[in-house]
């Protein structure tokens, strides 16, 4: 199970340490995760292993574009995705883009919801 909150640090590079608990878990996937913004709530962004990324970007990328709705969440959720790797320190890179769009400075909370981790 991979859940709770934690607050991190975001430093001058825009890296944050994933925290020690969770980083075997991480490593199990591969160390490639997938940064994206979450569509459903402004000011957060979504963190996947890459191989739940890529089950969902299926899912989303299947739904008809005549919606305005669907469109919308292809290009939000699948248009802004970033593959992000943990490097030897057990740390991410957060895309400056993507650190500015949602408003991350110095300080944010990783919450980790229960998935395939």
């Amino acid at each position: 199970m991979f859940q709770g909150e934690t607050a991190i640090t975001v430093d001058d590079k825009g890296r944050v340490a994933i925290p020690a608990a969770h980083r075997d878990a991480v490593s199990a996937c591969g160390n490639r995760l997938v940064i994206t913004y979450n569509p459903f709530e402004s000011g957060s962004l979504f963190l996947y292993p890459q191989d739940v990324w890529e089950k969902v970007r299926d899912q989303v990328n299947a739904l008809p574009g005549s919606l305005s709705a669907h469109r919308r969440l292809q290009r939000n959720l699948v248009g802004s995705a970033m593959p992000v790797e943990l490097d030897a320190n057990g740390r991410i890179s957060i895309p400056a883009s993507h650190r500015s769009a949602v408003g991350i400075e110095k300080k944010a909370v990783l919450l980790l919801e229960d998935g395939c981790w």
